[in-house]
């Protein structure tokens, strides 16, 4: 099957599966960037969900 997709529906990320672990992962790095950007420099454990469903959350902890 193919799908198509408005180009502008679209967001291509760099990682190399798309997983809810995945995106868990790399919206944790982008939101300690954005964090320590605006001075929270002192974040030991940060940990982010995403969920897939209701009862299914892919998890990622960065520490």
């Amino acid at each position: 099957q193919r799908y198509v997709f408005p180009k502008s529906d679209v967001a291509a990320l760099p990682i190399d599966n798309s997983t809810a672990e995945r995106l868990a992962e790399w919206f944790a790095g982008r939101l300690r960037a954005e964090l320590a950007e605006h001075g929270a420099s002192n974040i030991k454990r940060l940990t982010v969900g995403i969920e897939e469903m209701p009862g299914q959350t892919g998890w990622y902890t960065a520490e």
